[in-house]
């Protein structure tokens, strides 16, 4: 059984990833077509 602090940091850490992956799928993309 997990901790609600351990949850709550985990649900805290899913969506931040998701922003890194992004951020840097769009670097790639911008630095591949530099329009």
């Amino acid at each position: 059984m997990m901790d609600m602090e351990q949850i709550v940091n985990m649900m805290r850490f899913k969506p931040c990833l998701e922003h890194v992956i992004i951020d840097a799928w769009s670097m790639l993309t911008i630095i591949q077509n530099p329009e």
